[in-house]
């Protein structure tokens, strides 16, 4: 994964009001931030399955960020 999808990445996290996460089923959050992070990229196959991976391997990580910018 490429320096620019990472920084995309947690652009797009801070970009996603707290009080959502809460209400979100976990694949719905990891699907919607692809989906955000795949509408401004174009990435090949493997960036995706990588993109993916990173998602759902630091979603806890990912939803302390979103409910910490609320504090």
């Amino acid at each position: 994964m490429t320096v620019e999808t990472l920084r995309l990445l947690w652009s797009v996290v801070l970009e996603i009001p707290p009080d959502i996460v809460s209400e979100l089923p976990d694949e719905v959050l990891i699907r919607s931030l692809f989906s955000h992070i795949n509408s401004r990229l174009s990435l090949s196959q493997e960036e995706q399955t990588a993109v993916r991976s990173y998602i759902s391997a630091r979603k806890p990580l990912i939803c302390e960020t979103i409910l910490n910018q609320a504090v």
